[in-house]
């Protein structure tokens, strides 16, 4: 009875924290490159996100180096990811791979004009 009820306590929240995770993925999809008028998970520019601890770690990069948002950026994601879900964030800009049209999915390089 006991092992029941500890593994239906842990069914419980791993069902909460895929929800958690599903709203920062939601939230993520409203945060829009201003240069290509894309969210930044159509864009490939999430690398990783992970809960862990009550806390989301993010990953992310940028479609150059020299990116006029690449201070504003990751202040959004974090900002989008810590108001859907009530979890603080870090984000983390990386450089590596790096970022490509390749990366981008399919449905928003058709629309970008971009033939793979």
């Amino acid at each position: 009875m006991v092992q029941d009820t500890q593994n239906q306590a842990t069914e419980n929240q791993a069902t909460e924290n895929q929800g958690t995770i599903d709203r920062a993925w939601s939230a993520l999809r409203g945060v829009i490159d201003p240069e290509l008028a894309l969210d930044v998970v159509a864009l490939g520019l999430i690398y990783r996100l992970d809960f862990v601890n009550d806390r989301f770690e993010c990953d992310m990069t940028l479609t150059t180096l020299g990116c006029p948002v690449s201070e504003s950026m990751p202040i959004q994601v974090r900002e989008a990811l810590e108001a859907s879900t009530g979890f603080e964030a870090d984000v983390n800009l990386v450089w590596n791979p790096p970022w490509s049209v390749e990366m981008i999915d399919p449905a928003s390089a058709k629309a970008l004009g971009l033939r793979r």
